[in-house]
């Protein structure tokens, strides 16, 4: 398991990860809102081969509403 730090367990689901040349990009759906009245929305992080978070959690989509039929592509670019 590996915890992004963005959200209290429970509200996150569908998590989706791809490999670029070097680490992963996990993407997730998100239920916390984050500023956002209703709805779900999609965030990513990038995480290393040893898990290592890298960087910040960073929203994908955050339009109103529910957004949370995601997939995850990654060129590694």
């Amino acid at each position: 398991m590996i915890r992004t730090g963005r959200t209290t367990e429970g509200q996150t689901a569908a998590p989706h990860v791809a490999f670029g040349t070097t680490q992963y990009l996990l993407a997730w759906t998100d239920a916390a809102h984050h500023g956002q009245p209703q709805g779900n929305a999609v965030y990513a992080q990038f995480v290393t081969p040893a898990g290592t978070l890298v960087g910040a959690a960073f929203p994908i989509s955050a339009a109103m509403g529910d957004q949370d039929a995601n997939g995850v592509a990654y060129d590694g670019a």
